[in-house]
């Protein structure tokens, strides 16, 4: 039963939409699932803006997966406890 108002069709996306899942899926299209991975090669068929986006995506997802950052020892207790005395309106400086 039509209701009146005409839903975009699902193969379509929106510029923001497309950033939104390249963040969220990543630049290989492979990892999206199906919906969207088509909607998001009809974008870059016709986007340059849309191709650039991925491929800025892809180098950073390349810089930045190459390097393991490792949180010094005791980090995530001291975030605890400075959160637990902030909470208590004890602050330390």
């Amino acid at each position: 039963m039509a209701t009146g108002a005409q839903k975009e069709s699902p193969l379509a996306v929106s510029i923001e939409e497309f950033q939104d899942k390249l963040v969220k899926y990543g630049p290989d299209l492979a990892a999206w699932p199906d919906p969207e991975r088509e909607a998001a090669r009809k974008l870059l068929a016709k986007s340059e803006y849309a191709r650039e986006m991925r491929a800025i995506e892809a180098l950073l997802k390349k810089e930045l997966g190459a390097k393991k950052i490792v949180a010094p020892k005791g980090l995530a207790d001291r975030i605890v406890e400075r959160a637990r005395d902030m909470k208590i309106g004890k602050s330390k400086p």
